[in-house]
């Protein structure tokens, strides 16, 4: 995105306008300490439609009244501004390109800032967005969410720039975190879900296909998981069938119908009305019902049999892994020696050495590792005999059905004689048995089973469809380009910093899916930032990943990035001299440095400062030149009158200078 922030100010109490004016490149804004210099990037924040309001307390905040920024866009300025304690929030778009103008405007700041501007800051944020093409009303990638009863992702807005355009005084060289905010795990999730849609790589779109194939997905595993149970379907209503019409071949005495029980569930209507058709006629001569009263016992007899078996072989496991278990008992309960002390021995006659002892000694030794040897062979042998018992207990439950069902086809043949006895009716039972086969097969009328082949042809049509629209973003190729761009850059600005010798040539590595930073040792070893050691490590490590990260939202402006590359960085030389020291009016490095115990350091330290101040005046100089677009970066620090290299002056960047007075002056 192109666009910088011009201006960052204050209206006070009395109506008159505090502001630093600033350009594109490096900015500096240097002074002593409580002069207001945190606070500029504290407003930058608060004007951007922070939740909370973290202006130091302070001359600032007792004579302020509004705050302001104004971001320079191509063709116009984008105003935004808010009271203290306030969460109203006024946003205004001021066409054409000329900042004096727009600085006149701003001085009368009853008329500028009129409250029909101001809106909630719920509104100001989505407003705010739209500036920056941020509009995805959902991001979620699970259509499931809701029926789930959570609540939707949070979608991206301009507060997701944040935590890559700020770096604070307590973590701009801190070695246990790098981004603003990433303290709280929900935001720094968020941060880095959003990083993707930030850097162009995906829109909308992308979400709503995303949620298209999960559906799909979901669909098409529904349906294989019911093509198994339609299969067992099928397997018991053909055994359902078999029974009735075997039924009802032994009462009769012949065959209700010349068709199979696969034929039936194949043809169900048409075989349905066929036996319905069919009176019942008794062939009293037929043999049949005896004919299968006798293979149902013999297959009674058999699985009685194999019951019988499996009981006694259950019966064996139990009481094996009850033997198995005392014995561990005991074995528990045997007192054990701790150690063991081992002296030479003498015969009390001839006072002649012996090995006695250390012959007992291994003997005992190798009691010891026997017994350890038994008791790991007892729990062994529990979880294999637990493990067979279960393979019994199943085959045990499948013979008992087997034994069920052959009891249940016995019954209705037994009943015969008991009906012909009583109501000396011969064709009931197997009238009985016909109506059973038709219920059965209006059963499967009842419940037709579903095209389940084809379904499933269609959702897997439908899954690959969408799987391969969205190969077409390669968001997986496309973060892979950007991680390898991200650490070439850092190594490149890595080497131009003063890194311990440990760390030279620069190898940092910055992964854009959990947003870790390491330097990679070799093939095998990763050193992470809070194992690097040394304050300067941990600063140009920050600053090399920053410098890397801003560099790809200027080559990626045109292609869809929507973070400007606007860095803020305070106090960066506090590693060298500590920001709490220096109150005098003039920058002083060897009074400071006698007072941080560094005397023997400053000329040291004061050439890795120019070199900072050097590399990153360069940066947004060659970034200019090789992107369109230039960085700014707004540096607030104590360091001033610095030697630059490489041509660069560093009067040429100093916007404010607060030793005298503050940023709002008496």
């Amino acid at each position: 995105m192109k666009c910088f922030l011009r201006y960052i100010g204050v209206v006070d109490t009395q109506e008159k306008l505090h502001h630093v004016r600033l350009e594109p490149g490096l900015n500096v804004i240097t002074g002593k300490s409580s002069t207001g210099k945190s606070a500029i990037l504290e407003i930058f924040d608060y004007c951007l439609g922070s939740t909370e309001d973290t202006i130091p307390v302070g001359k600032i905040t007792e004579r302020a009244e509004t705050f302001f920024i104004a971001l320079q866009f191509p063709r116009y300025f984008l105003v935004a501004a808010r009271q203290k304690k306030s969460d109203r929030c006024f946003l205004l778009e001021v066409q054409g390109t000329n900042a004096d103008q727009l600085l006149r405007l701003i001085e009368q700041p009853k008329a500028f800032f009129d409250p029909r501007h101001y809106m909630p800051l719920k509104d100001f944020k989505k407003s705010l967005g739209r500036y920056f093409a941020i509009t995805l009303g959902n991001i979620d990638e699970d259509p499931f969410l809701k029926a789930a009863g959570r609540n939707k992702s949070a979608t991206p807005s301009v507060r997701s720039f944040l935590s890559f355009m700020l770096q604070h005084q307590n973590l701009v060289a801190n070695k246990h975190a790098i981004f603003y905010r990433f303290d709280e795990k929900e935001k720094r999730d968020q941060a880095i879900d959003h990083f993707k849609i930030l850097m162009g790589l995906v829109d909308e779109e992308y979400f709503d296909l995303h949620k298209e194939l999960e559906i799909a997905e979901y669909e098409l595993k529904k349906i294989q998981a019911q093509i198994p149970k339609q299969a067992q379907r099928k397997e018991t209503a053909i055994a359902r069938y078999n029974r009735y019409l075997a039924e009802f071949n032994s009462l009769a005495g012949h065959a209700l119908v010349d068709a199979t029980a696969e034929d039936i569930y194949a043809n169900p209507a048409s075989l349905l009305k066929m036996i319905s058709g069919r009176s019942v006629k008794i062939d009293v001569l037929s043999d049949q019902i005896e004919l299968r009263r006798t293979a149902l016992q013999e297959q009674r007899s058999d699985a009685l049999v194999q019951k019988r078996k499996l009981q006694g072989q259950l019966r064996l496991v139990n009481d094996s892994i009850t033997s198995a278990t005392q014995f561990n008992l005991r074995m528990m309960a045997e007192s054990l020696p701790i150690s063991m002390e081992l002296t030479e021995a003498n015969c009390p006659l001839c006072e002649a050495r012996t090995s006695t002892p250390a012959v007992e000694a291994n003997k005992l030794v190798g009691a010891i590792e026997w017994l350890n040897e038994e008791l790991k062979l007892s729990s062994y042998a529990r979880e294999s005999f637990s493990e067979e018992r279960r393979k019994i207990q199943g085959c045990l439950d499948v013979v008992n059905e087997q034994l069920r069902r052959i009891q249940a086809d016995i019954r209705p043949l037994d009943e015969e004689i008991e009906r012909l006895e009583t109501s000396k009716s011969i064709d009931e039972q197997a009238i009985k048995a016909k109506l059973l086969l038709e219920i059965a097969i209006q059963d499967q009328l009842d419940k037709p089973e579903s095209e389940l082949s084809e379904q499933e042809k269609l959702w897997l049509k439908e899954v690959n469809r969408l799987a391969g629209q969205l190969a077409q973003y390669g968001v997986k190729e496309k973060l892979q380009v950007l991680s390898q761009d991200i650490d070439t850059k850092m190594c490149e600005l890595g080497n131009h910093f003063d890194f311990e010798e440990t760390y030279k040539p620069s190898a940092l590595r910055f992964d854009v899916e959990t947003f870790d930073l390491w330097y990679q040792k070799d093939t095998k070893t990763r050193v992470y930032l809070r194992s690097m050691g040394s304050g300067a490590n941990w600063l140009y490590s920050h600053l090399a990943l920053f410098m890397a990260l801003h560099y790809q939202f200027a080559a990626r402006s045109e292609s869809g990035c929507k973070i400007p590359p606007i860095l803020f960085l305070d106090q960066p030389t506090q590693v060298y001299f500590p920001v709490s020291l220096d109150d005098a009016d003039e920058f002083d490095a060897k009074v400071l440095a006698k007072q941080a115990k560094r005397e023997d350091d400053v000329d040291d330290d004061m050439k890795a400062v120019s070199k900072m101040f050097t590399q990153l005046a360069k940066f947004c100089a060659v970034t200019g030149k090789a992107t369109g677009v230039t960085p700014q970066v707004i540096v607030s620090d104590h360091a001033d009158k610095l030697i630059l290299d490489e041509g660069y002056k560093f009067q040429d960047y100093v916007r404010a200078t607060w030793r005298t007075r503050g940023f709002i002056g008496d």
